[in-house]
């Protein structure tokens, strides 16, 4: 009888891109483009870096108080950019 996952590397490597591709779907609004702040993580394309919008967080600003600066984000622009940086710190 043959074993459904003939070895341990296929079941990681399935287990690896499901993980991915939920986080994706989760992260739907990081977006990564060459052309765009070389490449770095950014919110919808815009020209707004995920690290720009975490590091207002970190000094202070509430969700409400960056849309209220950066009118073409959403609040959950910033929600997204703080998973973002969470997912990456469990890496």
């Amino acid at each position: 009888m043959r074993e459904a996952w003939p070895c341990r590397a296929s079941l990681a490597s399935v287990l690896f891109f499901a993980t991915h591709w939920a986080i994706t779907q989760m992260l739907d609004r990081i977006t990564h483009d060459p052309n765009i702040l070389a490449g770095r993580a950014t919110l919808r394309g815009l020209r707004i870096s995920v690290a720009h919008v975490v590091n207002l967080v970190a000094n202070g600003m509430t969700p409400a108080q960056i849309v209220a600066e950066h009118p073409d984000l959403e609040e959950e622009d910033v929600r997204q950019a703080l998973a973002h940086v969470a997912v990456l710190g469990q890496a």
